[in-house]
């Protein structure tokens, strides 16, 4: 306590008893303090504490007369030099006019009496609660949607009412191209269908907590990945080369799947829900950016995913707010998901790199503006018609047709955007191929490109539609020969 420090030696002070209080400077140069006679006065104060100074002397041993003024005059000073030793301090005597001695440091102090331990009543104990469990499926329906390439328009995902690996599922709604394939659904089939719902039906109220990937995707930047897009998270992944498994396609429509990831998390397999998909124009539609990115976010936390593949193909929004829809969609999701724990991809096409051929810039902006947000990118170098990918030089070196400087080194030079993050995306097969268009080419092939890539530093790996066409994994390990993997 920093009290009286304002008063100056040598002046007198009074204390709470009524008497006053010398201080002055003694011949070393301490300070000494004495209790003058003369200024010796019975006031109101000094009466009430008359009362008890015959217990203090029975306590001391110190001879008292209540009559006689010498005697509490010596009694004051045995308290001061006995009960409280540094009595005879400047510090003390300034504090004496405010308060009595607090015994401290005293060891002849009466000893503290206990206290009752009292809690304040605005602490209480919280329970610990239970962490939510992903949610898991007992049922080996598969969501089968009829699925061609990514430009097509994605299929509602509907339960299965076959087990047998080689039947086609029966969907019920239209398939959205002559080229669309049925997917057969095995036993091994964890993809819950949803109900369809309007937009206006999804619940807006925050989840519970739900479980996290088991891993953070630390991965050396140099190794490569072999992605996959696949509708039916089949067993027959699990020994296969893919790397990455990006279940499509999410829509709010179907932001209810439930998705059992952990026996292909377990095998060392990224489980990432691709959203959106050719024919879906979230942008066009009016969607908001940031209520897609927390519905996403939530689906990916919910099922315990490894994060975010973007397949984003609303091309007519491209310089009329499009881009800005995409970097608004994607820093809302990584606020959302961290990295490293959580990945964010997207798939754009081959052209959206090009200089110049879009007004509001397409992906050349959106890489501007959020691409360190982005770990990788899925391009779609196929479907392009006269910009046709489907030579190492072409897809490499220099891109040809309509949509020049697209190739894979042109892109980060021109760019910047590290080698690393530029994995190349092909058909599995020519069935790929939407109606009939460029871009396919053979493993063999594409497996000489991706030697020649290497040798200019280029590991970054490549992506397949769709596994439907690669069941056994035969593309996937062809292509695995030419890359670190």
């Amino acid at each position: 306590m920093d009290v009286g420090h304002e008063r100056a030696v040598g002046k007198t002070t009074a204390n709470e008893t009524g008497l006053s209080v010398d201080q002055h400077p003694a011949q070393d140069g301490s300070v000494e303090a004495s209790v003058s006679a003369e200024r010796f006065q019975w006031s109101p104060c000094t009466m009430r504490f008359a009362a008890i100074l015959p217990f203090l002397a029975a306590a001391l041993a110190v001879p008292f007369d209540a009559s006689n003024s010498d005697d509490a005059i010596k009694l004051m000073q045995n308290i001061l030099s006995g009960i409280a030793p540094k009595a005879a301090t400047p510090e003390f005597m300034n504090a004496a006019a405010v308060q009595l001695p607090q015994f401290v440091g005293d060891t002849n102090a009466p000893a503290p009496v206990p206290q009752k331990e009292v809690i304040p009543e605005f602490v209480a104990p919280v329970a610990e609660s239970p962490s939510a469990e992903a949610p898991v499926s007992d049922s080996k329906t598969s969501a089968a949607a009829a699925a061609t390439s990514s430009a097509a328009a994605p299929s509602p995902v509907v339960p299965s009412t076959t087990v047998s690996p080689e039947a086609p599922v029966t969907s019920a709604v239209p398939v959205a191209s002559s080229t669309d394939i049925p997917v057969a659904v095995p036993t091994s089939a964890v993809i819950v269908a949803p109900a369809p719902q309007s937009a206006d039906s999804i619940s807006t109220v925050a989840p519970q907590p739900s479980p996290i990937p088991s891993t953070p995707d630390t991965s050396n930047n140099n190794k490569a990945r072999i992605v996959i897009y696949t509708n039916d998270l089949s067993d027959a992944i699990l020994s296969t080369k893919y790397t990455h498994i990006n279940v499509n396609f999410w829509n709010r429509e179907y932001n209810d799947w439930t998705i059992d990831a952990r026996k292909f998390q377990a095998a060392g397999k990224k489980v990432l829900i691709s959203a959106y998909g050719g024919g879906a124009n979230p942008t066009s539609n009016g969607n908001d950016a940031a209520e897609d990115a927390r519905l996403l976010a939530e689906f990916v936390q919910r099922n315990g995913l490894d994060g975010v593949d973007i397949d984003w193909e609303d091309d007519p929004t491209l310089g009329k707010g499009g881009e800005q829809w995409l970097i608004k969609l994607t820093r809302e999701l990584r606020a959302r998901l961290p990295s490293p724990q959580y990945l964010i991809s997207h798939a754009p096409q081959g052209p959206h790199f090009s200089p110049g051929l879009y007004s509001g810039g397409a992906y050349i902006t959106v890489d501007k503006e959020a691409g360190d947000m982005i770990d990788f990118y899925n391009i779609q170098f196929y479907n392009q018609g006269g910009t046709a990918y489907d030579d190492c030089q072409c897809l490499l070196f220099k891109a040809n047709g309509w949509a020049p400087q697209t190739s894979v080194f042109e892109i980060h030079q021109n760019l910047g955007i590290p080698l690393h993050k530029l994995v190349v995306g092909k058909p599995v097969t020519q069935a790929g191929v939407e109606g009939g268009s460029t871009g396919y080419m053979d493993p063999s092939g594409l497996t000489e490109c991706f030697r020649q890539a290497g040798k200019q530093g280029w590991n970054a790996g490549a992506m397949g539609w769709r596994f439907g066409l690669d069941t056994d994994g035969t593309w996937a390990e062809e292509l695995s020969k030419s890359l670190a993997m």
